[in-house]
């Protein structure tokens, strides 16, 4: 009996060994398990600057966050009409929702960069995790009846 309980405790030991490597492997690679999200996502390398533009309405929306990572990033957002002028005096707010998990959707205001920048707007904002991420930036251009919201999504690296 003695022999027999022994050899059990050592595969028991063997088997809670393998589940330990097992659960380390999926803690250091969950980032690369993830699926990545749909919908015509814009995706931004993991150790990068994120940097797109879309139409909305009659206006060039660009998003430029910096340095795209987890953490404090600063995010700044270029206005063009039609023409190719850049949009003055606008209100500009970043909605930030993790695709991953609902973890909140922070708001971040934008302000004018000044007057040797016009039509850049920029604030600062926390990505609070790595993983997918959604920002969708309400632009409420002067005497416009409604924002525009063009919507990103990026991948956020640690």
């Amino acid at each position: 009996l003695s022999v027999r309980l022994e050899d059990w405790l050592r595969r028991e030991a063997m088997l809670g060994a393998a589940v330990l490597l097992c659960a380390a492997l999926l803690g250091a690679f969950a980032g690369t398990l993830a699926a990545a999200p749909t919908g015509g996502a814009t995706l931004t390398p993991q150790n990068g600057p994120f940097l797109a533009t879309q139409q909305a309405g009659n206006y060039a929306i660009t998003l430029n966050i910096v340095p795209a990572k987890f953490g404090s990033n600063t995010f700044t957002v270029t206005v063009q009409d039609s023409k190719g002028a850049l949009v003055t005096n606008a209100i500009i707010v970043a909605t930030l929702t993790n695709l991953d998990m609902d973890m909140g959707a922070p708001d971040v205001a934008l302000k004018p960069v000044g007057a040797n920048s016009p039509g850049v707007y920029s604030g600062e904002g926390d990505m609070t995790m790595g993983g997918h991420w959604g920002v969708v930036v309400k632009v409420v251009p002067p005497g416009a009846p409604q924002p525009l919201t063009p919507s990103f999504k990026l991948t956020v690296g640690y």
